[in-house]
């Protein structure tokens, strides 16, 4: 099927300035709180660009992407294009729009990656206060009050960003990955909403462990240097089960005390990127033979299957 695309006039709809309608825990802030120290960068295997260790915008030519801590654990975004944004998985409206005030942009889209409420509950009020934006999300098992059901995986425009969605049905049977690239940036982010977090993934609860392989074979295909955005800070309990399978692994090692000091100091465990993910997210490396024995062995799906029923038990 062809994709709609476009952006809708900005719209700031203060409506959605007032306290969200139910309870916006924020144990995450949005940077470090001591704002003369910048976010510490992850650290990432060697010829991979610095500036994939960073939100980009300003001078870098790098797509722009605004962190926003919502609910308990829950990562929203804003992808920034000029003095538009996309809200990705705007569960609470009213703190993308904060969010937005205080970048100095207007949102004009909602990017949804899968139905879950904490993803998805807000896709109503933010199409309700702003008519003719699009609402992307997927058309199979498709999440609330979306207007442009998006079939993988064929790219749309959105101002001056190409968005390639990809599926990956193992979360949820209709979820999405969204790779974005521009012109000055190729490799782009990759927002992957309960499929993939930084050093970890999220149960299977539709679908299947080859699901899973088939995503992370998708997740890994992409540019190295592609800065990868996941839906929960769960990092710290990530790189911990890490350990666990691989205790040997170096990238992990230097992750982990990274890690201990990122959150010492409010800070979020993203962007990540595809090629460090290769590198310490064990459900990315089923094929490595070290954390197949970890497991017992097997093929790639049997130990994606071990694997998650191991970290589901923690």
């Amino acid at each position: 099927m062809s994709t709609p695309s476009g952006t809708s006039d900005p719209v700031r709809f203060p409506a959605l300035c007032s306290p969200p309608s139910h309870p916006s825990r924020l144990l995450i802030p949005l940077c470090s709180m001591d704002s003369s120290v910048g976010p510490l960068p992850l650290p990432f295997p060697p010829g991979i660009p610095t500036g994939a260790a960073t939100n980009g915008g300003g001078d870098s030519g790098l797509i722009e992407v605004v962190p926003v801590p919502i609910l308990t654990d829950n990562i929203a975004y804003l992808l920034v294009d000029g003095a538009a944004a996309a809200a990705v998985d705007p569960a609470v409206p009213a703190e993308m729009v904060r969010a937005a005030i205080d970048r100095g942009v207007a949102i004009t889209a909602v990017l949804t990656t899968h139905k879950h409420w904490d993803h998805a509950s807000g896709n109503a009020e933010m199409a309700a206060n702003l008519p003719g934006a699009p609402i992307y999300g997927s058309a199979v098992d498709p999440p609330p009050a979306i207007t442009h059901p998006l079939t993988p995986p064929t790219p749309f425009k959105w101002g001056t960003l190409t968005i390639t969605p990809h599926g990956a049905a193992a979360h949820t049977i209709g979820s999405l990955l969204y790779h974005v690239t521009s012109p000055t940036d190729a490799a782009g982010v990759l927002f992957t909403g309960d499929t993939l977090f930084t050093a970890g993934c999220g149960r299977f609860f539709e679908g299947t462990p080859a699901a899973m392989v088939a995503a992370a074979a998708t997740i890994r295909g992409l540019p190295s240097a592609t800065r990868v955005y996941g839906g929960h800070e769960y990092t710290a309990a990530n790189v911990a089960f890490g350990r666990a399978v691989e205790p040997g692994n170096a990238d992990l090692a230097a992750l982990e005390g990274a890690v201990r000091v990122k959150r010492a100091r409010g800070e979020l465990c993203v962007p990540s990127c595809v090629g460090a993910e290769g590198g310490w997210n064990v459900f990315c490396r089923t094929a490595v033979a070290g954390v197949a024995a970890a497991v017992g062995g097997g093929g790639e799906e049997e130990v994606m299957a071990k694997l998650r029923s191991w970290k589901n038990r923690l």
